[in-house]
C-alpha cells in the first residue's frame, strides 16, 4: 500500500485540523451568534470523538452520525457562500461538485475517511495507511475550505482576503440571500451527481483492485 511506511500520527496532531476548521468556517457564518467559538467547539468535539476513539469507546459510537451531520452542514455552508462570497458563481458550483465528489471517492475507496464502527475506527487510528490518507484528506479540505473562506468578508479578519470584487458582508445581509427555487433544484442535482460520480470512481477502482488481488492469488495457487 502507498502509506505503509507512513508514521502513525498522534491524535492531537489531527485534532489541530478540526480546531482550525472551526475558525475557517466560523468566520463567515452569519446565522448564529459567536460562530467561531460555537463551530470551534463543535468541530473540536467531533475531532475528540474521532481521534480519541480508543480512549472514549462509548462516546465514539457517535462518530459516524456526527461526521455525517458535519458533512451535511459543510454542504449547507457551501450553499450560503452564494450570498456572501466575492467569488464568481461558477467557482462556487465547482467547489460544491469537488466537495461531494471527493467525499464519495474517499468513502468508497477508504482513503482516510472515518470508519462506521468504533472497532474499525480504533483499528484505523493505528494503521499507517489510514494515517497517510487521512493526513492528506485533512490537508486537502483545510486548503479547500480556507480558499473559499478567504473569498468572504466576515470576522477575524473582517475583509475578504481574496476579493473577486463582490459586495461587502454588511451589504449582503440587507439583501435576499435565498437562492431561487430553480437554483436550489440545480444545487441538489449537482450535489447528488457529484457524489454519485465520486462513488462510481471509487467503486470502479475497488473492483479493479479486488480483481487484481484475485488474479494474484490464483497465480500463487497455480
Amino acid at each position: 500500500m502507498v502509506g505503509e511506511s507512513f508514521p502513525v500520527l498522534p491524535a492531537w496532531f489531527f485534532y489541530i485540523y478540526h480546531i482550525i476548521g472551526g475558525w475557517i468556517i466560523g468566520r463567515t457564518v452569519t446565522f448564529c451568534p459567536h460562530p467561531i467559538a460555537v463551530l470551534t467547539v463543535v468541530f473540536g468535539i467531533q475531532g475528540l470523538i474521532e481521534h480519541y476513539a480508543d480512549k472514549f469507546p462509548t462516546v465514539a459510537k457517535l462518530n459516524a452520525p456526527l461526521t455525517l451531520v458535519l458533512l451535511g452542514f459543510l454542504g449547507y455552508w457551501l450553499y450560503t457562500l452564494f450570498a456572501i462570497s466575492t467569488a464568481p458563481h461558477w467557482v462556487l458550483w465547482a467547489a460544491i461538485a469537488i466537495y461531494f465528489a471527493v467525499v464519495g471517492i474517499a468513502k468508497t475507496m477508504e482513503l482516510g475517511f472515518p470508519k462506521d464502527t468504533v472497532e474499525e475506527q480504533i483499528s484505523a487510528l493505528k494503521d499507517p495507511n489510514y494515517n497517510f490518507w487521512h493526513f492528506w484528506l485533512h490537508n486537502f479540505f483545510t486548503a479547500f475550505f480556507l480558499f473559499l473562506s478567504a473569498t468572504c468578508p466576515g470576522v477575524f479578519p473582517k475583509d475578504a482576503l481574496i476579493d473577486f470584487g463582490g459586495t461587502a458582508l454588511a451589504e449582503v445581509r440587507e439583501q435576499d440571500t435565498e437562492l431561487p427555487s430553480a437554483h436550489m433544484a440545480v444545487l441538489f442535482g449537482v450535489c447528488l451527481m457529484s457524489f454519485a460520480v465520486g462513488i462510481g470512481i471509487g467503486g470502479r477502482w475497488c473492483l479493479r483492485r479486488d480483481v487484481a488481488q484475485v488474479d494474484a492469488t490464483s497465480l500463487l495457487v497455480a
